[in-house]
């Protein structure tokens, strides 16, 4: 009997651990929204989750997608967190996105099909968070995205086109004067 409820357990445990990461993308550039975000009860179980996956990618190469990857997902739990009403958690969400992307070599990479991936998917990030920012209406929250996007822009893997839309996007908003006395 108890060999039965360990193994309800283990297979309800991992019907919710395999289904909580899952996305629906909408349009091409939409990144998603995260059914587990920072916010939620179960929260710890995505995080024991990403600690397997990393340790199971075996090669540099699924080491840096997965990097990727889990960078997309802190933004897809933001995009979550403004749902749910904790803009609160913005700003130590993105310092965790903040960690995966800062984690990926900018230059120097032998693998050409990862360096464009990369690439592409911080053009991705980009329109993101700056379609993330309308949304915010949390200080902390909007001082955390800018602050990522001056950190994407600096990086010198992003295309030029989408470095002068950052820059745009900064400029706006300091002669909005969105910005604090720091920025």
């Amino acid at each position: 009997m108890w060999i039965f409820n360990i193994l309800i357990t283990f297979s309800l445990a991992g019907l919710i651990f395999l289904s909580s990461c899952t996305s629906a993308l909408a349009f091409e550039n939409d990144i998603g929204q995260s059914k587990l975000h920072p916010a939620s009860l179960l929260y710890s179980l995505k995080a024991i989750r990403e600690t397997l996956e990393f340790k199971l990618a075996f090669t540099p190469r699924v080491k840096l997608f997965r990097q990727l990857e889990f960078a997309t997902r802190r933004l897809r739990e933001v995009k979550s967190l403004i749902s749910v009403n904790r803009e609160d958690l913005i700003p130590t969400t993105l310092e965790q996105y903040w960690y995966y992307i800062n984690s990926l070599p900018q230059k120097d990479l032998a693998d050409s099909e990862v360096a464009i991936r990369i690439k592409e998917s911080l053009v991705v990030h980009l329109e993101t968070l700056e379609q993330i920012y309308q949304k915010v209406s949390d200080r902390h929250g909007k001082i955390a995205i800018r602050s990522i996007v001056n950190r994407i822009t600096k990086r010198t893997d992003v295309p030029n086109g989408s470095k002068s839309l950052g820059c745009s996007f900064l400029a706006k908003e300091a002669s909005g004067s969105g910005l604090t006395q720091p920025e």
